[in-house]
This record gives C-alpha cells, sequence and structure tokens, in this order.
C-alpha cells in the first residue's frame, strides 16, 4: 500500500497548524492593507457648487441681450436694410 505524499505531514500537526497560520495572516493582510491605506489617504475636498445666479445677475444678462439687439436693429435702421428679423426677435 503507497502512501500519500501528505501522509507524512497529517502525522505532523504542527506543520499543517504552521501552514494554516501563515496562510491566514497572509490572506488577512492582503485582505486588510488596502483597506487601512484607503483609512489613512487625505479626504477629498467637496467640488465646489455652482450657485443659481441670483435674479439682480440674471436681469443684468437679459437686459445686455436686448441691448446687443437693440443696436445691432438700430444699425441696419440707419443703413437702411431689412430689419424685419430683427424686430420679430425683440
Amino acid at each position: 500500500m503507497i502512501n500519500p505524499p501528505t501522509a507524512v505531514l497529517r502525522r505532523h500537526r504542527l506543520v499543517f497548524k504552521t501552514l494554516a497560520a501563515v496562510v491566514a495572516v497572509a490572506f488577512l493582510s492582503l485582505y486588510l492593507q488596502p483597506l487601512a491605506v484607503a483609512i489613512n489617504l487625505p479626504k477629498a475636498k467637496a467640488a465646489p457648487t455652482q450657485r443659481a445666479p441670483s435674479e439682480e445677475a440674471q436681469l443684468a444678462r437679459t437686459l445686455e441681450k436686448i441691448e446687443k439687439k437693440l443696436g445691432k436693429l438700430e444699425q441696419k435702421l440707419t443703413k437702411k436694410l431689412n430689419a424685419a428679423l430683427e424686430k420679430d426677435d425683440l
């Protein structure tokens, strides 16, 4: 009867206990090491939030757009060009 290669190791329980301890320590260190690194990382700064423009800022932008359109309309009228598109746009 041929003994399997692990038969000798089974008789020496100290070998299996040592091997099991080494495997457990290696597994736990590989599992817990990234977690420990992640805990020690500096906290990321929160992304700056864009505030909604105030009503005054919106009004100012709207007035600027209207002034530009009126300027184009005035230029076309002084040059006696067709300004129907600008009138409709206003």
